[in-house]
């Protein structure tokens, strides 16, 4: 099955910058944490890169934001796009971002991130 996630106004751009920071810090607690320095099973590598690709298909690099972790580059959303998710994605996008540190502050942009991920559209493969 596959989750489609649309993307049309600027409360859903917040809500993908959400989402992308939260995967990106998320899927590095969980590593430090889960693997304790073990290298990452494939299978697991590839279904991150799955979400990864998803993200970069609707959105470009900004390199004048800081960069969230390492390398990565905060990235902006385009235009009336669509977020689409295989729901193993979407389960481990979930777990990502529910596992990443988020401070008081962030607390009701988490909430809506996660409820309009939870509302995203089930389709047929």
């Amino acid at each position: 099955m596959l989750r489609k996630i649309h993307c049309q106004s600027e409360r859903d751009a917040e809500r993908f910058t959400t989402a992308f920071q939260a995967f990106c810090f998320g899927r590095v607690v969980t590593l430090q944490i889960d693997l304790k320095g073990e290298p990452q099973k494939r299978e697991d590598r590839r279904l991150d890169l799955g979400i990864v690709r998803a993200f970069e298909a609707i959105s470009t690099p900004d390199p004048s934001l800081p960069k969230l972790h390492g390398d990565v580059i905060a990235r902006v959303l385009t235009d009336d796009s669509t977020l689409v998710l295989k729901q193993t994605e979407l389960d481990r996008l979930d777990k990502y971002i529910n596992r990443g540190p988020c401070d008081t502050g962030h607390l009701v942009a988490l909430e809506d991130c996660l409820d309009w991920l939870a509302a995203s559209e089930k389709v047929d493969e």
